[in-house]
């Protein structure tokens, strides 16, 4: 085989690899790509195909995925930890009718921001919005890798975050499961979102 001969073939084989190689990167990219999704609410499958339970939130364009929470945006600039919290309005928006529920949700959120938010700065004012509330249902335990949590009772809640001028500071959304019975799911829900607020 002459020299030139030889330098194609080399030539040839270092072009093969180096298609190979782009090639296992991107099989290796996509599916990462494709899992990690976006980090903005809008582009949440739900939000595009106008299923997402609305409640107290009128914008949620700015909204991106939270520490410990579902979705959040705050105020740029401001410490809500530097504040207290004090639970406002609560709405019920959800399917179960309770004057009873909402008073105690309300008392579990004013507990956990007592606990939680103990800032010098003022204090804000969060407006809660109960948009779903799902009960414990042992039937789901059964649902593959699933089941054990989505069997368990729900709540999703939204929290707008005011100032003393009644401007808006923060907006949190989340929604989780936890235990048999309603009150436990407001309790990890509350915990979640004071816990929020206080570290950020």
């Amino acid at each position: 085989m002459s020299r030139r001969i030889y330098k194609r073939v080399i030539e040839s084989n270092k072009i093969f690899v180096r298609c190979m190689c782009h090639i296992f990167i991107m099989t290796l990219l996509i599916p990462v790509i494709a899992f990690c999704g976006s980090d903005r609410l809008v582009d949440d499958s739900d939000y595009k195909e106008n299923k997402l339970q609305k409640c107290n939130i009128k914008d949620y364009t700015d909204m991106v995925k939270g520490d410990g929470v579902d979705w959040v945006w705050v105020k740029p600039g401001e410490k809500l930890g530097a504040y207290k919290t004090r639970v406002g309005a609560v709405l019920n928006k959800s399917d179960m009718h309770s004057s009873s529920m909402v008073s105690k949700v309300k008392s579990i959120f004013q507990d956990n921001f007592s606990g939680a938010t103990k800032g010098t700065k003022g204090t804000l004012t969060a407006e809660v919005c109960i948009w779903e509330v799902q009960k414990y249902t042992p039937e789901k335990q059964w649902i593959p890798y699933a089941g054990g949590r989505a069997a368990q009772a729900g709540m999703g809640v939204e929290v707008v975050l005011v100032d003393r001028a009644k401007k808006t500071v923060a907006k949190i959304r989340h929604f989780d499961h936890q235990g048999r019975d309603w009150r436990d799911a407001a309790e990890d829900v509350a915990g979640h979102i004071s816990n929020y607020v206080a570290k950020h």
